[in-house]
């Protein structure tokens, strides 16, 4: 289920890292804003959150992004074949 997270009188800064934070260990996403457009982020060794990012955008493991290593991508694309 989604979660919107802001800044305010009943969240700080603070509480808000500290959930991101708590999301990103579980192997969740999640969307930021950067000076042009939103970003998309995951745990980079956490192959389930890799996979949910793939899902969301529409990608297919042919279609990389540049911070994932082949070392990664081979990981996850051979996990089912072991």
């Amino acid at each position: 289920m989604p979660e919107i997270l802001k800044i305010g009188a009943d969240n700080s800064e603070e509480k808000i890292l500290t959930r991101a934070a708590e999301i990103l260990a579980g192997s969740g996403i999640i969307a930021y804003p950067t000076e042009t457009f939103y970003g998309i982020g995951s745990g980079r060794d956490k192959p389930k959150a890799i996979e949910k990012i793939f899902a969301v955008k529409g990608r297919n493991f042919r279609n990389l992004f540049p911070s994932l290593s082949v070392k990664q991508m081979m990981y996850i694309i051979c996990q089912g074949y072991s």
